[in-house]
């Protein structure tokens, strides 16, 4: 007989970690936590102070998303430029 293992995943949508308890209050009670960083708005301090926050109270830190990265944007509207163009041929 085979078993069926289902999990199942939960994403909480939470306020600022610093500042704020909403975040540290969910993530106690979570497997880890997913960080949104926005680039160019986010300083290097509080990234720092966030990570030691989340280290002294055993919150795993499952990854980062960099979020507002210009260049991305740029290389988007140029694939999309060279697409239509092709197209237009």
């Amino acid at each position: 007989m085979r078993s069926i293992i289902q999990q199942t995943l939960v994403i909480y949508d939470t306020a600022p970690l610093l500042g704020l308890a909403d975040a540290n209050l969910l993530a106690a009670h979570t497997n880890g936590l997913m960080l949104v960083v926005g680039l160019h708005q986010t300083e290097r301090e509080a990234l720092l102070l966030a990570f030691e926050d989340l280290k002294m109270a055993g919150i795993p830190l499952l990854g980062m998303v960099a979020n507002n990265d210009k260049g991305s944007r740029y290389y988007y509207q140029s694939y999309v430029q060279n697409y239509i163009e092709e197209k237009s041929v």
